[in-house]
């Protein structure tokens, strides 16, 4: 109908239509069939359905009168927009049907319009569950193929969001923003709908935008020294978890493996006691692994100038907590001191070249075996020498050193500057002189230093040993060092 209509009286015997924006005033209206009628306009009156009739009545107008039922005569409002609104005064008793709808309906929109309904009909529907306790508790039908909208399926897990199904309806479960930490299922029981999750470990899934990761961690699931790797990753709950647990691994962040060869340079990098010559074996250890090796200090000395390097090479034996591994390291460095009685200048280089023994780390976009790295550092120290005699001195110390860790496609470079002090005692003894130093050194990152070295040297032999020990604290935690050499002079 697209006029105003007055009239006492008015049957509807079939389907009709009041437009937009139409007034359609009438005392007394009856439905003498089983019809529906579409309202978007304004309707006042009282509607009488005849006995045993159905009103499919849609309504996203105004309606102002009274809905009045025959005998066994039904009311069904008809949704299929939020636009269209169920008036639940009108009438006593009441049915609903949401039907074909294109925008999707919010659980909350059907309770408040059909909680006191006698059913619900669900016809190829679009709903949204927003906390799973409020449509389950209406009496609810389906027809056609209901879609069921949830925004987190971990909200719902293992929760009855649907009820009254049959195993023959159809639901079709869509996630706004997935978890793709998270399969999602659903699975009928008993006429209710439970949303199951279960933790994705198939990470090509997990990391579908990241997809060569993805197949990286699928490919070594296979190798079973990993289990323990994996039992941590398929633990985590979210998605920031597993980000870190993959950025703490030497597997997915093969940077990990030059912790420890960092370690090891950073003794070298601060101990100045091996400027002699001697030959002997050492170890570091921390919570990252252990290292043995042997090592070669030579020196050269004319004045107050010397120029000494050193040579070591050896086995590492490391874990980053989920993955054993092991490795082989060498190195070496050069440097050049000027010392009188009031100052001290003196710098280093060297290079270290760890290689590992892993079946597969990632580079970032393949998996790579028996990954190859280096570090490359520099340190100069200029400091202020106090004698004591000829027994006793003490030498604060100020310098700058820089490394850089390169390893597959990944590097680093850090720069810093340090203060530190030194102290040393000399004993002239009729057949052996003793010496002792103490040093340490803070850098501009925090990270601390200290190392003790202990020898002798017999006048007789030209020959003695020493003992060497340090520490650094860095940002992998405390690592320790003990070297043992005999000397020799040529």
């Amino acid at each position: 109908m697209a006029y105003d209509f007055y009239a006492d009286n008015y049957a509807i015997t079939e389907n009709m239509t009041i437009d937009s924006g139409v007034l359609f005033d009438v005392e007394d209206i009856s439905v003498e069939n089983s019809v529906s009628v579409f309202n978007q306009g304004e309707i006042y009156g009282d509607i009488f359905i005849c006995d045993m009739c159905t009103l499919m009545l849609q309504n996203s107008g105004l309606i102002d009168g009274r809905v009045v039922l025959g005998d066994k005569a039904e009311l069904v409002w008809v949704v299929e927009s939020a636009n269209d609104t169920v008036d639940v005064s009108l009438a006593d008793e009441y049915s609903v049907r949401i039907r074909n709808n294109k925008n999707v309906i919010g659980e909350s929109e059907i309770f408040d319009m059909a909680q006191d309904a006698k059913t619900v009909v669900l016809e190829n529907a679009n709903v949204r569950i927003e906390s799973g306790n409020l449509i389950k508790n209406l009496n609810l039908e389906y027809q056609g193929v209901t879609t069921v909208w949830i925004e987190n399926a971990e909200m719902y897990a293992w929760h009855a969001i649907l009820t009254n199904l049959d195993l023959d309806d159809s639901v079709v479960i869509l996630v706004d923003r997935p978890d793709p930490m998270y399969a999602v299922s659903a699975d009928i029981s008993d006429g209710q709908l439970f949303i199951k999750t279960r933790r994705e470990t198939e990470y090509t899934k997990v990391f579908a935008n990241r997809i060569e990761l993805g197949k990286f961690l699928d490919l070594v699931r296979r190798d079973k020294n990993n289990d323990s790797f994996f039992a941590k990753i398929d633990s985590v709950k979210t998605m920031t978890e597993l980000q870190n647990v993959l950025k703490d691994s030497v597997l997915s962040r093969p940077m990990n493996l030059m912790d420890m060869v960092q370690n090891i340079d950073m003794h070298e990098m601060n101990n100045w006691s091996h400027n002699i010559n001697s030959v002997g074996g050492e170890i570091v250890w921390s919570d990252l692994g252990v290292f043995y090796g042997a090592r070669l200090d030579g020196m050269i000395e004319k004045d107050n100038i010397k120029i000494f390097g050193n040579l070591f090479s050896g086995d590492l034996f490391a874990t980053d907590s989920m993955t054993e591994y092991e490795g082989w390291i060498s190195g070496g460095s050069l440097g050049l001191m000027f010392r009188d009685d009031k100052y001290l200048v003196r710098g280093k280089a060297g290079l270290t070249i760890a290689k590992f023994d892993l079946d597969a780390v990632f580079d970032g976009n393949k998996s790579v075996r028996n990954p190859v790295g280096n570090n490359l550092w520099a340190v100069t120290d200029f400091g202020r020498v106090y004698q004591v005699k000829s027994v006793m001195y003490f030498m604060p110390t100020v310098g700058v050193g820089a490394n850089r860790v390169d390893i597959l496609n990944d590097s680093r470079f850090n720069l810093m500057g340090r203060i530190g002090a030194e102290y040393g005692v000399v004993w002239n003894g009729v057949m052996v002189d003793y010496d002792l130093s103490v040093g340490g050194n803070i850098d501009s990152f925090g990270n601390l230093v200290g190392n003790i070295k202990l020898g002798f040297m017999s006048k007789m032999d030209r020959a003695g040993g020493e003992l060497t020990l340090g520490i650094v604290d860095n940002e992998n935690g405390p690592s320790y060092q003990i070297s043992v050499g005999a000397r020799f002079v040529f």
